[in-house]
Parts: structure tokens; sequence; C-alpha cells
């Protein structure tokens, strides 16, 4: 029947009256091909790793920096949308060392929204192909007014006591540090850093300071580590005391990220970043430190140790306070953006590439022009798993622990960094499950140097806190004219060197990059590693010194604000 019905529908449109006999048998052609529409994939929501502002927080409106960190297969590009208009930069990590076989790919998004107030706000990011999405859901409170920034105590500083604060911090914070070798021990090492001054160390063994220094502890509007508000965070604000007839204005602002166990804002002439801060001041520039949370104002949890964007986060928003405070305006250009230079050494050295990168997306009112760091774990993860190896004994030559000494693996990864992770992210781990009695479990040792599900998560954070796993970094970022230099000692006992030397090589095609190589690699240095193999931390600290003295030099060279 369906053979036929065609033909005699055709004879009777075509008034060819009552057919009498049926036609004869043709082939049927062939139906038009179509496509027809595949079944789409369901749609899976990805787990968010990790988010500022956290899942459920309550945040201040306005213009924001949101992070949203997730897993995904790997090769796919997301985008974000949502009620605040979104916009930013991905950045995509290779990852290493998790459970099961696909290959994936850690996404990172920095994005700028318009947040209003008292409202309820989502954001969905999205693969091309519509497969995957990652979710965020947080709220905005009341407008809480323009920023703030209050003066908690100053202190004035002749220049004859800024251009003594280097032998101040030698002959007590460093002599502290080296004093449990003994007293003849002691006396040689800092005979030998004496040595070094003179001969490499110009700008801090004669420091020329050209104006007296005021220095400000400073407390200011910012945001906890899960994104709310709080204006109990400090930091130091230092700046010459001169007058607007006798002060010739220098070309950079500087932004310092402190080293462990520093405090910029306590006025200390002990605290080594407060006596960079001051000599910088001296030569003429203004200077912005942050105390990291858990510092300085803010003692409410531990310091977000090597959390890069939670460290970013506060640094951005005392840096955009000052940059639009009158009071300072006299150390900056009348017109268009600040021209910046970031500097900062071991955790400060992660902290600086941390606020490097969150300034792609953040309005601050500068432009980044140099950025120094040394001495900084920038591959977190590999240096953390390398000291879990050597706590467990499983170094075997491997490169990332074999010289990693046991005292900076309890002060630092379990004193720490372990403190830091527990109490800001979510690792998916109990305390207990990490730590008992101030060690590591042994449950914790094997989980990580295992492809252990239950740890994916730990492994992870620490990757997204790694920067020399980035992918394709030059393609992510707009063009950047920032010249980043980089230090590290080859001597270096307590965060290896190939930190750096990967970063590096991850930077040079896409980047303007010097990696100084040849610095802290002098004879002196061997003769000290060799004199010093049971204290770990003191090459790392000799080598922070001499790439401290090089920043200075450099900056120097730079000329006046407008020639």
């Amino acid at each position: 029947m369906l053979v036929f019905a065609p033909s005699l529908a055709l004879a009777a449109a075509c008034g060819g009256g009552e057919a009498t006999s049926a036609p004869a048998e043709r082939p049927v052609p062939p139906a038009p091909s179509r496509s027809l529409p595949l079944p789409q994939a369901a749609l899976e929501t990805l787990g968010v790793l990790d988010s500022v502002p956290a899942s459920g927080a309550t945040v201040a409106p306005g213009a924001a920096n949101i992070s949203v960190a997730h897993l995904a297969p790997a090769g796919l590009a997301f985008s974000p949308s949502g009620d605040c208009r979104p916009s930013g930069v991905t950045l995509r990590r290779a990852v290493a060392g998790l459970s099961g076989t696909a290959t994936q790919q850690l996404m990172e998004h920095h994005l700028r929204c318009e947040l209003a107030p008292l409202a309820a706000h989502e954001l969905a990011i999205e693969d091309g192909d519509g497969r995957y999405r990652a979710e965020l859901r947080f709220a905005t409170g009341a407008d809480p007014g323009p920023a703030s920034l209050v003066v908690q105590e100053a202190r004035s500083l002749p220049r004859q006591a800024v251009n003594e604060l280097f032998d101040t911090y030698v002959s007590g914070a460093l002599a502290q540090q080296l004093e449990d070798l003994g007293a003849d021990v002691t006396a040689a090492i800092l005979a030998g850093i004496g040595d070094i001054a003179e001969r490499a160390w110009g700008e801090l063994a004669n420091p020329n300071a050209a104006y007296d220094v005021v220095a400000q502890r400073v407390a200011y509007a910012s945001r906890t580590p899960r994104g709310e508000p709080d204006a109990q965070l400090t930091g130091l604000i230092a700046m010459p005391d001169a007058g607007l007839g006798s002060f010739t204005r220098k070309s950079r602002v500087i932004l310092l990220s402190h080293a462990t166990g520093s405090t910029p804002s306590s006025l200390e002439s002990t605290d080594s970043w407060f006596m960079l801060a001051a000599m910088l001041a001296g030569r003429g520039h203004l200077v912005i430190a942050p105390d990291n949370w858990g510092r300085g104002g803010q003692r409410s949890g531990p310091e977000t140790y090597l959390i890069g964007n939670r460290v970013a986060n506060n640094s951005v928003d005392l840096l955009r306070i000052v940059l639009a405070s009158e009071d300072y305006s006299q150390f900056l250009p009348a017109e268009g953006p600040a021209d910046l230079s970031i500097i900062g050494y071991s955790q400060g050295g992660h902290s600086a590439l941390a606020v490097w990168l969150a300034l792609h997306t953040a309005e601050v009112g500068a432009s980044v022009r140099e950025l120094y760091s040394g001495g900084a774990p920038h591959n977190l993860y590999q240096t953390v798993i390398g000291a879990l190896e050597a706590l467990a004994g499983r170094c075997d030559g491997n490169r990332w622990c074999r010289d990693v000494g046991r005292d900076a693996i309890r002060t630092y990864v379990i004193g720490r960094a372990v403190p830091a992770f527990l109490a800001y992210t979510n690792i998916g781990l109990a305390e207990e499950d990490v730590l008992v009695d101030g060690a590591l479990t042994q449950d914790f040792l094997r989980g990580m140097l295992e492809a252990d599900s239950r740890f994916d998560n730990a492994k992870a954070l620490l990757q997204l806190n790694s920067f020399t796993n980035l992918v394709d970094l030059g393609a992510a970022l707009p063009a950047n004219a920032a010249h980043i230099h980089l230090y590290h000692s080859e001597f270096d006992r307590l965060v290896p060197e190939r930190n750096t030397s990967e970063l590096a090589e991850l930077l040079e095609p896409a980047f303007r990059v010097t990696h100084h190589d040849d610095e802290c690699s002098s004879t002196e240095y061997r003769l000290l590693a060799d004199l010093l193999q049971n204290t770990v931390g003191a090459i790392h600290t000799l080598c922070g010194l001499e790439m401290l003295d090089e920043t200075l030099q450099d900056l120097d060279r730079l000329p006046p604000a407008g020639a």
C-alpha cells in the first residue's frame, strides 16, 4: 500500500479520473538523508574545589574580585555567566598524583563582578558544549560606604636611623637565628656575612638614605579568608618625610610581600621587611606592605600561609585604598595609573606571584612594571610531597627531598602549611586525619604519596597554589610589560632551587624574565653551606639579603618620575 499510494494521489491531483488499474511497480527512491539530533549528554555539575567568596558567604557589594577553582576533563574551555556580568581570566593548571585514570585539568577563574547590595547571587561556569557546569552561590550585605583606612600608630626615623637598620638586623635578629650553633661558629658566620656584604651588598652594607622616613601601622577594610568583610587587617605604609620643595618623586610605588615570621606593621627594627620598607622609603619610594591574615591586627586564626589567592586579596585591597587616598597623593602621578614594583622572598615570593596574577583582573590604579621573587616554593605541591617523601624515607636521590631537613618539615609543613589549609580550604579531611600530637599521621603520609582518592582534594589544593604547573599562561593573560626577576641559591636546603628554575622555564617564552641563577652561588656561599649543614634556613636567609640588595640597586637605576 505504501508503494502505490503516492501514485494514486498524484493521478487524482492531475485530473486523470478514476484509476482502472494499478501502475507498474517501480523502486521507491530512498528518503532524503536527515540528521537526527543526538540525545544531549546529561549536564554534569562539577564540584567547586575552592572559591573566594566561599559558598554561602555574605560579602560586601560593589566591584568585587571573585575566584572559583574546579577540576574538569582536560582540553575544555569554560566561560562564566551570572547576574553580576562577570569578566576576567581563566588559568589552567596541569594536575598530577590524583586517583583515577581520566586526564584532568585544574581551572581557576579570576573574575570581576558588580554586585548589587542585599541580594542573592549565583555564578555559573560552563564549558562550550554545555556538558559541564560549576556553580557558586553567595549573598551581599548592605553597602558599607567608602573603604576605610585608619592609622593606628606612626613612627619617625631620621636618616641616620634608617642607615643603621641593616647592622641592627644582622647583629640582632640574624645573630639570634644562629645562636644555637655556639658562639664561635656564630661569630665565624657573621664575619663571613660581613665579607659578603662588603664585597657584594653595596646597598645594604653602605646605605645612604636621602630622606627621613615616616612609617605607619594602618588597619584597613578587606576580606576574611571566606571573602566576608573585615576591617581589622593591618599593614605598613612607609614614605619619605620630605616637603614638596625638596622631594623628587620616584617612578615606582613598592608593594612588599613579607616572608615567613615577619609582621611589617610591627614597626620593629628587627623585622627584616620593616627594615626593607624603611630603606626603600628613605630612597624616596612610597612602600605598601600588608600583613598576612593571621598576623598583625587580625589574629583570629592561623596565617594564610602559601594560600595565594587569600594573601593576594588582602594585598590588593590595601593597595587599592592607598592609591585612591589623598593622604598619599604626593607620591603618586597626577594622572593615570601608578607604576608598581612587587617584591617578595620565600613565602613572600610565592605571594608576589599570586598578587601579580590577581592584578590582571583587579582594578587598583597601578600597572606592574617589575616583579622580584626569590627563594619561593613556586611548585608548592612538589615541595610538600618532597618533604613527605623525606619523612617517609622514600627520597632515593629525588632532588625535591634529598636535602630537606626534618626541622624545616616540622616548622613549615606541619607548623604552618597544614594548619592554614585545614582552616581555610576544604581538603576533605578532619584535623585528626592529618595530625596527632603535632606529627603527621602515617595514614596521611601514605595517602599523599599514593593514589588514594581520600587525599585528592589535598593534592589538588596544593597544586592550585603552585605556579610551575600553569598551562599556556601567555595566552591566558592580556599583554604584559612586567619584567620578572627570579632568584634562588643552589645551596638552599629549605626550599629546593628547582622551584625557581622550573618557573623561569615556564615564563620565559611569553614574558620578560631575568633568571639570576648566578646569584647566591659564590665560593663564600659554598663554604657557608658546608659549615651550616645543620642550619637549614641560613643560606636561604642570606640569599634573600643578596636579592634585596640587588633589588635596591635595580630600582636606583630607574629614572625619577617624569624623566
